[in-house]
């Protein structure tokens, strides 16, 4: 067979099929921009590496949101399987949309396959401006893009960024700033996006986490609403519906939750599936705690206010190592 598009988001995975401007699409979605993320000597061995790893956010809704468990067995055949789906074409082509999250996907994908140099001859890269699933099948049919060829300046910076996301600190992360990211020209602003989530220096707040205190502070709005004027914030911010719905369970708990009127969960595909207890959650409005008001105002510090552990890629966040980004002069904060 000719030519085989992969692409890493359903929906960009399911207009491009419908396109059929290739012999076969694959999609290789996964989430990486929260929870635990391993380094493994071996990439086929990750998913295996990620269903080991010792879940230290517990009490975090967060940390289980990079992939559900029962998805793993799915993942891992998947990903075991994907280098010889490739060899059956003579032209792969990673159609990678400009989100966080496909951007991970791009350079853990990178790393793995730059080992193989019998599939490197045939990758090339579509960067594309807007995410794919927001466009049309006869769009698509008809686009015409830029198709960059994988070469040795993609695979050193994916393979340098893969190590810098499993790192044990952010530091690695950090430095990406002072390099080079323009072969791939999307990267950049992930590393901004995740460095935005950790907590900040002055209220222990990351960047989604303040978006949805500030569209909560009206006061009596629906979680839905919430949700949705969170997911038109431009440009796109690193987590998206699960994810966010998870952090508002987040504020919403602890010992001194920052957000009250929010329906029990969690948000999962269980509470999405049962549509009565999903009737409940939809019907949530929400409101800010006192300690929500002190946050927004400069006056608190969630850290200490709702001590909680979780992963941020291969990094551990916990109260007592409270690394910290100082957003105003993007700045690194080392625990003290």
């Amino acid at each position: 067979m000719e030519r085989l598009i992969v692409a890493m988001d359903v929906s960009a995975a399911g207009h491009l099929k419908f396109a059929r401007i290739a012999d076969r699409v694959l999609n290789v979605e996964h989430r990486l921009v929260c929870g635990p993320v391993p380094y493994v000597d071996d990439p086929a061995d990750y998913f295996e590496a990620l269903a080991a790893m010792p879940a230290v956010g517990a009490d975090s809704a967060l940390d289980n949101a990079a992939v559900y468990p029962e998805q793993w067995a799915d993942c891992d055949r998947a990903w075991r399987e994907l280098p010889s789906q490739l060899a059956e074409f003579s032209r792969v082509e990673l159609w990678v949309d400009p989100v966080p999250n496909t951007q991970l996907i791009l350079v853990q994908l990178l790393d793995w396959l730059g080992r193989r140099q019998e599939l490197v001859d045939k990758l090339h890269i579509v960067h594309a401006e807007t995410p794919l699933g927001r466009r049309s099948e006869g769009d698509l049919a008809t686009l015409q893009p830029h198709v960059q060829p994988v070469g040795t300046w993609e695979l050193t910076l994916a393979t340098r960024t893969w190590r810098a996301l499993t790192a044990s600190t952010p530091e690695p992360w950090r430095d990406l700033l002072a390099s080079d990211l323009d072969a791939l020209p999307n990267l950049r602003q992930t590393v901004v996006a995740r460095l935005r989530e950790l907590p900040d220096t002055q209220t222990g707040l990351g960047r989604t986490a303040r978006l949805l205190l500030t569209q909560v502070a009206a006061g009596e709005v629906s979680v839905l609403d919430v949700l949705r004027r969170y997911l038109q914030v431009e440009p796109p911010e690193i987590y998206q519906y699960w994810e966010a719905g998870r952090a508002l369970e987040e504020l919403a708990g602890g010992p001194q939750p920052a957000i009250v009127g929010l329906a029990d969960g969690p948000f999962d595909l269980a509470l999405h599936d049962d549509r009565a207890r999903f009737a409940l959650y939809r019907q949530s409005r929400l409101s800010l705690l006192p300690l929500g008001h002190a946050l927004l105002a400069g006056r608190a510090d969630l850290v200490r206010e709702n001590p909680r552990r979780r992963w941020w890629g291969g990094t551990q966040l916990d109260a007592q190592r409270p690394w910290r980004w100082d957003n105003a002069q993007g700045l690194l904060v080392a625990p003290r």
